[in-house]
C-alpha cells in the first residue's frame, strides 16, 4: 500500500493489528532531528489465499479418489461373488442331482482354480455315477438269468 495523499503527513499511520499483514514503522532522522516515518505494510494475503487453494485443492483431490477407489472396490466385489455365485449355485445343482452342471471359470486367481476343481470334480462324479449304473443293470441282467435258471431247474 503506498500513501502518496498528503493528508497523512504528520499523523500517526498505526494500523489496526491483522493477522495477514504486519507494519512495520521507521523514524527518518537528520541531524537536526526527525524529519518523517516510514510506515510499510507487509501483507500475507496472498500466501492465506493460496494456501486455502491448496487445501481446497487437496480436500477435493483425495474425496475424488475415495470415491474412486470405493466404485473399483464395489466393481471388483460385484465380479468375485458374481462368481462365488456362480460356483454356489452349480454346487447346489449337483446336490440336488444335476450332473450335467460345470462352472467353466476360467483364469489363473483363487475362485477360478476352485471352479475348475469343481468342473474336474463333478465329471469324475458324473463318470461313477455311470459306471455305477452300468453295474447296476448288469447287476440286474444277471440276477433276471440266474432267476430264470433257478426257475427252469426247479420245474
Amino acid at each position: 500500500m503506498c500513501i502518496r495523499d498528503s493528508s497523512y503527513i504528520g499523523k500517526n499511520l498505526a494500523p489496526s493489528s491483522s493477522k495477514s499483514s504486519i507494519w512495520k514503522q521507521k523514524d527518518i532522522v537528520n541531524a537536526t532531528g526527525k524529519i518523517g516515518t516510514l510506515a510499510i505494510v507487509f501483507s500475507h494475503q496472498d500466501l492465506i489465499e493460496a494456501n486455502q487453494t491448496s487445501l481446497n485443492l487437496g480436500i477435493q483431490i483425495a474425496l475424488t479418489g475415495m470415491v474412486f477407489i470405493a466404485l473399483v472396490g464395489v466393481a471388483i466385489g460385484y465380479l468375485l461373488t458374481r462368481r462365488l455365485e456362480s460356483l454356489a449355485v452349480s454346487a447346489q445343482r449337483i446336490a440336488e442331482g444335476d450332473l450335467e452342471v460345470r462352472t467353466n471359470l476360467k483364469g489363473r486367481d483363487e475362485v477360478a482354480i476352485v471352479g475348475q476343481a469343481f468342473d474336474h470334480m463333478a465329471e469324475n462324479i458324473k463318470t461313477y455315477v455311470d459306471n455305477l449304473i452300468d453295474s447296476e443293470e448288469e447287476l440286474r441282467k444277471a440276477h433276471t438269468t440266474l432267476e430264470k435258471r433257478v426257475e427252469e431247474r426247479t420245474r
